[in-house]
């Protein structure tokens, strides 16, 4: 598979190559090791189900802003779970890292003209690179495990480094670094939670199933960030989606649920700082309306679900 052999080549994985220099003379290094981490990027994520399928389909969408130094050309996302029918923009090349649970896309399209070497010769950027102020989407891939926070990575362009000797780099005093540290990293969304897992507030059994929380227990501590998935009429109870409410630490944050395409499944997205969440203990409060199974009768079930955040 030559795209793959050339995604790690000049692709993001450090573990076997990337590099940076803490006191470096050059000496006789001819290209010099860059820092990959000199991008500002936004990722939007739009994850949708297949009912008949039963697997989720995660889009990817990379922005490299403009106060970016380099041109973005590597994109990973951690992931947990099997992955399938994985798609990539044009000019970029994904692989799957074998022991970590990582998915990377390089763009390794040379286009269709010739394209001229960088001064001193070295590698020649792909013109498919995200330039800052540009937008790329296309990176998705299908997987039946329910959406969970992650964390993604995004690499500049440089040219890989070069010497006379590969001890020179020993001898300039370059200490190699994870690829996760050489990146612009955040938070996401990607594939990792056990949705067999249901907490439904076990309070009043006639009702309790109009709202459940997926991939959640009551009381259990979670590293921040956090996403909380609700599922409504988790056993066939007929409900009604636009009476649901949430109030997280009082503060409401109905709107910030949305939905994720499996039925009147929903997720939100906690950061600190960004939302009501708090390092410590939090309260979840819900809400929601439906029709008592085997009456005719309007009730709502209410929930509060406590789970504490640790950094």
């Amino acid at each position: 598979m030559p795209l793959i052999k050339k995604v790690i080549l000049i692709g993001i994985l450090g573990q076997l190559s990337l590099i940076f220099f803490q006191s470096l003379s050059m000496g006789a290094i001819t290209v010099p090791v860059e820092p990959r981490d000199r991008v500002d990027v936004s990722i939007n994520v739009d994850v949708q189900f297949d009912e008949a399928a039963q697997l989720y389909t995660y889009h990817y969408q990379v922005t490299n802003l403009s106060t970016s130094q380099q041109e973005v050309s590597d994109f990973a996302v951690e992931v947990d779970g099997e992955l399938m029918n994985i798609q990539s923009p044009e000019g970029w090349s994904p692989f799957i890292f074998s022991k970590e649970p990582v998915i990377l896309w390089g763009a390794i399209g040379s286009g269709d003209g010739p394209s001229d070497p960088p001064p001193g010769g070295g590698d020649v950027p792909s013109p498919f690179q995200i330039k800052p102020g540009e937008t790329l989407g296309g990176f998705s891939f299908q997987s039946p495990a329910a959406p969970t926070v992650s964390k993604f990575f995004t690499q500049g362009w440089v040219q890989i480094p070069r010497a006379d000797d590969a001890g020179d780099f020993d001898d300039a005093g370059v200490v190699p670094l994870p690829f996760t540290q050489d990146s612009k990293s955040g938070s996401i969304l990607s594939p990792g939670l056990d949705d067999s897992l249901i907490f439904n507030g076990g309070r009043r059994p006639s009702v309790d199933g109009f709202l459940a929380f997926v991939g959640n227990e009551n009381r259990e501590t979670r590293t921040l960030p956090i996403a909380i998935i609700i599922r409504f009429g988790i056993n066939g109870e007929t409900v009604f989606p636009e009476t649901f409410s949430a109030a997280l630490n009082r503060v409401d944050v109905t709107q910030d649920f949305i939905m994720t395409g499996n039925g009147d499944e929903r997720v939100a997205f906690f950061e600190v700082g960004s939302s009501p969440i708090v390092v410590g203990r939090n309260v979840l409060v819900t809400g929601l309306d439906g029709i008592v199974p085997g009456t005719t009768r309007t009730a709502t079930d209410g929930d509060a679900f406590t789970f504490f955040a640790v950094e």
